[in-house]
């Protein structure tokens, strides 16, 4: 279920810091977030037993690199960006 920009970012290995979804239907927003989440968390691993746990974590918003911002605002922005400069806890990539 996801779109053309977020295939090519996973296919061309690239990554960015942060990316916010938007739009009018929240679930979707929320499960093509999630979808996009688990490919990138788990596009490096070799293991099918881990790369399999990663995506189910992420999945279920249980991974601890992944933070799902509901509604935000500037103290919102700011713990993110606080967060954001400490290492991974459970991969490579942030």
């Amino acid at each position: 279920m996801l779109d053309e920009f977020l295939k090519n970012e996973l296919s061309f290995n690239r990554e960015a810091g942060t990316y916010l979804f938007y739009g009018d239907d929240l679930e979707k927003n929320y499960r093509i977030a999630l979808e996009f989440s688990a490919a990138l968390f788990s596009r490096n691993i070799e293991n099918e037993d881990e790369k399999s746990k990663i995506k189910d974590k992420t999945l279920r918003n249980l991974y601890s690199d992944l933070m799902v911002v509901d509604n935000l605002n500037i103290d919102t922005v700011r713990d993110i960006i606080k967060k954001t400069y400490t290492s991974s806890h459970e991969g490579g990539a942030k």
